[in-house]
């Protein structure tokens, strides 16, 4: 993440957030991408996470709004493939 971009977006609080969360819930969360690590150069913020495929949930709300109960079972489904 370039950090020039976060801090003029204001989004700097957010990501530090976001980073401390992973780092606590490690482990202790099937629903939590886990953060192997982070670390940043003078430009750029790197945050090394668990690679998990379609599972993007803030921006299917963003497009699909509310989901259904069968369609939020569906998609909260994924601790089975951890």
């Amino acid at each position: 993440m370039d950090k020039a971009a976060l801090h003029s977006m204001e989004m700097g609080a957010r990501v530090r957030q976001e980073r401390q969360i992973m780092a606590l819930l490690k482990k202790q969360n099937p629903f939590v991408v886990r953060l192997f690590f982070s670390f940043h150069t003078m430009h750029h913020l790197f945050l090394v996470m668990e690679y998990v495929p379609g599972s993007d949930c803030a921006a299917m709300l963003r497009v699909y709004g509310c989901l259904s109960e069968g369609e939020g079972g569906r998609e909260g489904g994924r601790e089975g493939g951890r």
